[in-house]
């Protein structure tokens, strides 16, 4: 699939190594909680989900990589928490000594994966074991649960004022009633996104990220099986709110399944960090985007004169390049289709000229992994001498310009905005 997107990197900015830790910007002790329960538990669900740690791998040294650089970034997050409540910040459930504990429980396997990277190739026996001592390690610590705790909580706090402000202002209908215990499942899955999201933006390596589209996933899971018990209990009757459950479940479940089976699938083993950017910035883009857009319908149910550019202002922009992208994209495969019938001299330099436009505004506008593959077109049609050979790339193009038209068309961020045609 194809989305839109502002965060742009350039090729040369992106390692091509293992994850590194980094310093995080500063933050409170309940983010420092939140961040080291949604690595540490992350884990756990990476280990359980063959989808994302292994695949059709035979090399496990690989997965070992990805979930020693989460164990990496977890003790450093539990390290400078336990710094800060030893300085009298309070937490809940969550001391200095719990901090401690946790942190002790992280360096225990992590200090075994080093010496278990010299062995060349890893054994499924051996990294089995691995994941049986790290698990062990982590769920025996008394302090587990609270940070997994602080990772699962507060989700509710993360969604956008206005819509809380929404539900507030409609708290005696039925329709809030049935959001109150949906919500803050989706507050806090867009807050396990957000920590993906800031990797983007800080152009960090991006395979650690695999843990935490595995807890991710965990929640998405649950909170479709909560949804789901919710609509079965309603029998027949889904008028309103229960209908839009109903759909929020089934469409979060598509793109789940599309996040685990197309774009994450084997990025374990994957090494140009290009292509791990790529993938990680449409399964980050699919789920963020089709959640809002699921609020946003909650919204409508509830207020149906609700303003979701208010909601979610950055809505309005994605709404205006997808507009222009689609258009463009629409005049760009219309002209490669004339210009595929007659390649003379003058039809050539129009749609050079268009070509060149396109990649100086509306490319922006694609997926990271689509302007990659849109660029190689447009180099070998700007290079192309043979008129022949122009001809059959032109059809190539033309194809691939109508299929990504047909991907944008499908935005959810289009539903109430269909394309016209502008010939008649």
């Amino acid at each position: 699939m194809e989305a839109a997107t502002q965060n742009r990197i350039s090729v040369s900015a992106l390692p091509d190594r293992d994850i590194a830790v980094r310093n995080p910007p500063r933050a409170g002790a309940a983010t420092l909680a939140f961040q080291t329960g949604a690595w540490v538990s992350g884990i756990e669900a990476f280990f359980a989900n063959d989808a994302l740690s292994t695949g059709a791998i035979h090399d496990f040294a690989k997965p070992l990589r990805v979930s020693r650089s989460a164990l990496q970034k977890a003790s450093h997050l539990c390290f400078i928490l336990t710094g800060e409540l030893e300085k009298g910040a309070t937490l809940t459930n969550i001391d200095s000594a719990a901090a401690r504990l946790m942190h002790g429980a992280i360096r225990k396997p992590l200090s075994l994966c080093d010496s278990m990277l010299t062995a060349a190739p890893l054994g499924q026996d051996v990294w089995i074991a691995w994941k049986t001592f790290t698990i062990e390690s982590l769920t025996n610590c008394p302090a587990f649960p609270s940070f997994v705790a602080a990772a699962e909580s507060d989700g509710i706090d993360f969604l956008p004022r206005k819509l809380r402000e929404l539900l507030a202002n409609h708290s005696d209908s039925a329709d809030a009633l049935d959001l109150d215990a949906v919500l803050p499942r989706f507050g806090t899955i867009l807050r396990l996104l957000d920590l993906v999201g800031e990797m983007l933006e800080r152009d960090e390596p991006l395979r650690a990220s695999l843990i935490i589209f595995a807890k991710v996933a965990d929640r998405v899971r649950e909170m479709i099986a909560h949804v789901n018990q919710r609509v079965l209990r309603a029998g027949d009757d889904l008028d309103g709110m229960m209908g839009v459950l109903d759909g929020a479940s089934y469409m979060t479940s598509i793109e789940l399944r599309k996040v685990l089976q197309q774009e994450l699938f084997g990025v374990v083993a994957l090494r140009p960090a290009t292509t791990v950017y790529a993938r990680n910035e449409t399964a980050y883009a699919l789920l963020t985007e089709s959640l809002q857009q699921i609020l946003a319908s909650f919204a409508r149910q509830v207020d149906s004169n609700v303003d979701i550019f208010a909601l979610f202002p950055s809505f309005r922009s994605k709404l205006e390049q997808s507009v222009v992208l689609r258009r463009d994209l629409h005049a760009l495969g219309e002209l490669t289709r004339e210009t595929e019938k007659s390649t003379d001299a003058k039809s050539v330099e129009r749609l050079t000229k268009e070509l060149n436009r396109f990649m100086e505004k509306s490319v922006r506008y694609l997926f990271y992994k689509d302007i990659e593959t849109f660029e190689r077109f447009v180099e070998e049609i700007l290079e192309n001498k043979n008129q022949k050979d122009l001809t059959a790339l032109l059809h190539r193009f033309a194809a691939y310009v109508e299929t990504l038209f047909g991907q944008v068309c499908l935005r959810a961020i289009l539903e109430h905005h269909p394309f016209e045609n502008p010939k008649p």
